[in-house]
């Protein structure tokens, strides 16, 4: 669903990863929302965008950024607004394809974003918007992570988000710009990743055979893409000093991957009898759930969906 909530007729936003995960789903609800918008992705724009495309307020540049900044900046300059925002949503958001190549994990995540922040200052642009992770916290022994929580690097993909972090306060305090980083917890929609445990879950049902995972133990905070979107936006519009603004996104609410697997059978009228885990692994439970009470102070707003209504909303289409 495509939300309606702000105005954003004054702004012009650059988005990269914008045939990504988050981007396809941020460019549509930014368009509805009546922003001018110039999506940058490596990969062409998903089947959704068919209808964006014909919007004359969207303009698409197919590359890598560094390779096709000057034509990002010719489109984005072509845009006749007042305002001007990047959200940037680029990079590898997989724990395990970090671990696999952290070179590339950390050009992706961490070169790119200097690279974008550069190009906000050279083109007078001082609002900024990058989703972090939760992971950042590590496990807080049973409590709900707060933003004033130490952080630790766990593994490469969360070190790659810390740097960038650290990178945009820097940014934000030297130049005067306007940052919001919002760490998020464990986002889903149709699209997951297939390897996190939401996705391997989704495939399951929808396969109608067993569903089997590492655990059901560890207890962690979904929250549904819409939901994510709608966040970005509304901290966007609620927070415009300057200064860097680092944000819990999330439902504030734990769920055992036990609790995923029952609600996704139910939602898809499965027998919960199907469900599997590998029982060496029980002892593995661990509790990541993110404190969304300065994103309730700030904007006013809650997440609108809960586990049930996000998983139905996602198998009407896939069963």
């Amino acid at each position: 669903m495509i939300l309606k909530t702000s105005n954003l007729s004054e702004y012009k936003i650059l988005v990269t990863g914008a045939s990504g995960f988050l981007g396809r789903q941020l460019v549509k609800t930014l368009l509805a929302n009546r922003a001018s918008v110039v999506g940058i992705d490596c990969n062409p724009p998903p089947s959704s965008y068919d209808k964006a495309i014909e919007n004359e307020s969207f303009r698409f540049v197919l590359g890598n950024f560094q390779d096709k900044v000057d034509e990002a900046l010719s489109q984005f300059i072509s845009l006749k607004k007042k305002k001007g925002a990047v959200f940037h949503m680029a990079g590898i958001a997989h724990t395990e394809e970090c671990g696999k190549n952290p070179i590339r994990a950390f050009e992706s995540n961490v070169l790119l974003t200097v690279q974008v922040l550069e190009f906000c200052i050279k083109n007078k642009i001082n609002r900024f918007v990058f989703p972090s992770t939760g992971l950042v916290y590590g496990d807080q022994g049973g409590r709900p992570s707060r933003e004033q929580n130490p952080s630790i690097a766990q593994n490469i993909y969360s070190a790659t988000k810390l740097s960038a972090e650290s990178i945009i306060q820097g940014y934000a305090n030297s130049f005067g710009l306007n940052c919001i980083i919002a760490r998020l917890s464990n986002v889903y929609d149709s699209d997951v990743h297939p390897a996190t445990v939401v996705g391997t879950i989704l495939k399951q049902v929808k396969n109608g055979g067993k569903i089997a995972v590492r655990s059901l133990a560890p207890i962690r905070d979904f929250i549904y893409i819409d939901d994510v979107i709608e966040g970005f936006i509304r901290l966007f519009v609620s927070i415009d000093k300057a200064g860097c603004y680092i944000v819990n996104l999330s439902t504030g609410i734990g769920s055992s991957v036990q609790e995923l697997a029952e609600t996704a059978c139910k939602a898809a009228s499965i027998p919960i009898d199907r469900i599997q885990s590998k029982e060496e692994l029980e002892s593995l439970k661990s509790m990541l759930v993110l404190d969304n009470s300065l994103l309730v102070k700030l904007t006013g707003w809650r997440p609108r969906y809960n586990l049930s209504e996000g998983l139905r909303l996602i198998l009407k289409d896939l069963v």
